[in-house]
């Protein structure tokens, strides 16, 4: 089920490598019921697949997603607890514009986060 709660938010960018729900499942589990979860990726299949994948694993959290560059995103202005980034920076075309957005939606306590997977052989 998916609902709007109240405050409380993570906010991960979906990648364009492992955009189906890698990291944004795990964490909507962490953030539960009262959070809410942001997604973003260039890859409209990707999106639904995260969709899917929530769906399928009951999250029980406020999800918005949105097709587009993070480079041109912002979805709320100083309301992410914490903002999250499943792919490196230099990846983005414009990794500058990226953290200007994310200094806009960052609350003045929140914190931001990285992480870059890659698939061993």
């Amino acid at each position: 089920m998916i609902r709007r709660p109240p405050r409380s938010t993570l906010f991960p960018y979906t990648t364009l490598f492992r955009s189906d729900g890698f990291f944004t499942i795990p964490a909507a589990k962490i953030v539960g019921p009262k959070g809410k979860i942001y997604g973003v990726d260039v890859d409209a299949n990707a999106i639904e697949r995260l969709h899917l994948k929530a769906d399928e694993a009951r999250i029980d959290v406020f999800l918005e997603t949105r097709v587009a560059e993070a480079e041109t995103t912002i979805f709320c202005k100083k309301c992410a607890d914490i903002i999250f980034y499943g792919t490196v920076l230099h990846d983005f075309r414009d990794p500058i514009k990226v953290l200007k957005n994310t200094a806009d939606m960052l609350a003045p306590s929140g914190k931001i986060g990285r992480a870059s997977c890659r698939e061993r052989v």
